[in-house]
C-alpha cells in the first residue's frame, strides 16, 4: 500500500527570516526541485536538499486522493540515479529554487518555503494525522488565507515555465 500525505496548504506573508531562525528544533535547507514527464494523473519529481554540507537526493512519485491527501512513494536516491532521472525533466516546466524553513510548532511541523520569485509571500505547509486535524501557527506567521487544492499554489504549477 502506498504511504498517504495528508497536508495543508497556506498562503503566508513573506517571514521575518530572522525570527524564523530563532525556533528551537528549526531546521534550513535549499531546494532544488525538477519535474519529470509523468502519465496523466501522476506527478514525478526529483530533488536536492541541501543541508549544510550534506545533499540528499530523493525520488517521489505522488497521486492525488482528494484536495487535502495524496498517495506519495518518496525514496532516497543515489546521486548517479538522480542525474539520470534528469534526463526525464518536463520540458513544460522548469527547475523550481527554493528555501524551506521547518519549524515544530505545538506538536505540528510547519514548512515554510520562500521562493526567489516572490518578495511578499510564502507558502506554509502542514503535514497531519488526519484531513481534519486542527492546524496552529506561531503569532509571527501571518496566514493570507489556505490555498490547499488551488492548483495556482501547487509546485508543479509554480514551475510551469
Amino acid at each position: 500500500m502506498t504511504p498517504l500525505e495528508i497536508e495543508r496548504k497556506y498562503l503566508i506573508e513573506y517571514p521575518d527570516i530572522a525570527r524564523l531562525e530563532c525556533y528551537s528544533g528549526m531546521t534550513i535547507s535549499e531546494i532544488t526541485q525538477t519535474y519529470l514527464i509523468a502519465p496523466e494523473g501522476e506527478e514525478r519529481r526529483v530533488r536536492a536538499r541541501r543541508a549544510g554540507d550534506n545533499v540528499t537526493y530523493y525520488h517521489a512519485v505522488k497521486r492525488r486522493v482528494t484536495a487535502v491527501t495524496r498517495e506519495e512513494s518518496e525514496t532516497v536516491i543515489a546521486k548517479a540515479e538522480y542525474e539520470r532521472l534528469l534526463s526525464e525533466a518536463d520540458p513544460e516546466k522548469r527547475t523550481l529554487h527554493k528555501t524551506r524553513y521547518c519549524i515544530p510548532y505545538e506538536g505540528l511541523l510547519i514548512e515554510i518555503d520562500i521562493y526567489p520569485f516572490w518578495r511578499d509571500q510564502a507558502i506554509a505547509e502542514v503535514e497531519l494525522k488526519s484531513e481534519d486535524a486542527p492546524v496552529a501557527f506561531p503569532p509571527e506567521i501571518k496566514v493570507i488565507r489556505e490555498v490547499t487544492g488551488e492548483k495556482a499554489y501547487k509546485n508543479a504549477e509554480l514551475a510551469k515555465k
